[in-house]
């Protein structure tokens, strides 16, 4: 929380910002694809900032959007730490073109070049504005993830778009 004083008293509205710390917030993250300029004014680092993007849009600076393309996300944490889950939100909006990820892998590695596969989802589904699916394991000590969120592709005839690539949107990624 902040709040503005002038002499000894409030002035203007106060702010607030919830943060939610998981072993991730604040490391290194670096993307093989780049998010569409329009919808990437948080940059990369809004996938582990602990700051979640609204629930009911997709334009603000915590989500990520990828127009066609996969969200490829390679995390450092710094040190090994023993992990045994990653959680993701996704903005699902098909009248906007956007749709959730086709398939989600993720993957660790001690030496950030070999990564072994450690979780996957084939398939993610919900009702809602924005999904949180997770991906549990058995916990494993590991410093560097590969996070493959693959884009859903061409949209499907009878749907709004059809024909188009279709849109990805990413906020946070958090690491348990």
């Amino acid at each position: 929380r902040a709040q503005n004083y002038l002499e000894g008293k409030a002035a203007g509205r106060g702010w607030q910002q919830e943060i939610r710390f998981h072993l991730a917030t604040g490391h290194e993250v670096t993307l093989a694809n780049t998010p569409h300029p329009k919808f990437n004014s948080g940059g990369p680092e809004a996938l582990l900032n602990g700051v979640n993007g609204s629930d009911e849009r997709y334009g603000d600076e915590e989500w990520l959007g990828f127009s066609g393309e996969d969200c490829l996300a390679t995390i450092d944490l710094g040190t090994a730490k023993e992990i045994n889950e990653v959680a993701f939100r996704f903005f699902k909006g098909e009248g906007q073109w956007i749709y959730l990820p086709a398939q989600v892998v993720v993957a660790a590695s001690e030496d950030g070049t070999a990564f072994t596969e450690i979780g996957r989802l084939e398939q993610v589904t919900g009702a809602s504005k924005v999904v949180s699916p997770r991906i549990t394991f058995p916990a494993i000590t590991t410093r560097y993830l590969r996070i493959e969120i693959k884009n859903f592709g061409i949209i499907p005839q009878g749907q709004q778009g059809a024909g188009n690539a279709s849109w990805l949107f990413v906020d946070e990624i958090s690491v348990k």
